[in-house]
């Protein structure tokens, strides 16, 4: 069952972390989408495959940006890409996968067990957002209390209804 993962959806995620300089001059765009693409639960888990997204990334910055990990965004400046950032856009791209999912009690299984093993707001948005047929009351206001409890508001703040 391969993900149906939009390109433009990937190079979206990727230009707010490393800007368009990394995205248009290396193949990290192409290579992620294709790793996301190509995923299956009957291949891989979800964490194995979070792995290789982030050693694709790490990879491939590291080799284009050097040891200074500074990329050059639209407007000119530079930045420097943290471990923590890589982690971040890591996580992005697996909320990606995750929207690309079918809604199936299996998928919701496997996302909800990948949120207790890995901290991903991403895996807690799409249970939020897509899973809520699959969780009792109280356990969806559990989760939007944790979500509210351990991430800033302007990660969750556009998506996480009100209290």
């Amino acid at each position: 069952m391969a993900a149906s993962v939009s390109e433009d959806s990937v190079r979206q995620a990727l230009r707010l972390w490393v800007g368009m300089d990394v995205i248009d001059n290396t193949s990290i765009s192409r290579e992620a989408v294709t790793l996301l693409r190509r995923y299956s639960p009957f291949r891989q888990s979800l964490s194995e495959l979070r792995d290789a997204v982030e050693t694709l990334l790490l990879g491939i910055l590291h080799r284009f940006l050097g040891v200074s990990m500074s990329a050059r965004m639209e407007d000119g400046c530079f930045r420097r890409i943290l471990m923590r950032d890589i982690v971040a856009l890591t996580d992005d791209l697996m909320g990606i996968l995750f929207d690309s999912l079918a809604v199936y009690s299996v998928n919701y299984e496997l996302i909800s067990a990948y949120s207790l093993s890995h901290e991903s707001l991403a895996a807690l948005r799409v249970l939020y957002q897509k899973y809520e047929q699959w969780m009792k009351p109280d356990e969806r206001a559990v989760l939007a209390a944790m979500i509210r409890r351990v991430y800033p508001k302007e990660r969750y703040e556009q998506w996480l209804c009100l209290p």
